[in-house]
């Protein structure tokens, strides 16, 4: 597999993650851009780890392919994990009161 296809799915593994993440850490209603913040700081890592640690061996003018490689499917992903979780959350919370 090459490094691109790589980043890829590892950024669509840390959407889902991170969309996770925004639910269990409750992340709901007002506290909603905590959320976004923790989806941005996730995708700049992810970002600054390819660039840095991973080092892909892009051309200069394809450069931009670290930053936009599997960004629509971090973000697809990460909203849709965190809806998700949101439903079933209430959905539980109310069936039980």
């Amino acid at each position: 597999m090459r490094q691109i296809d790589q980043l890829f799915w590892t950024r669509a593994l840390l959407g889902t993650a991170t969309g996770l993440l925004s639910g269990i850490m409750g992340f709901f209603d007002a506290g909603a851009y905590r959320g976004l913040l923790l989806a941005f700081i996730a995708y700049i890592i992810s970002y600054l780890m390819a660039k840095y640690v991973i080092r892909l061996n892009l051309p200069p003018q394809e450069s931009r392919k670290i930053f936009t490689t599997g960004l629509g499917s971090f973000i697809a992903l990460w909203l849709f994990t965190w809806i998700i979780y949101y439903t079933i959350y209430i959905t539980l919370l109310t069936s039980i009161a």
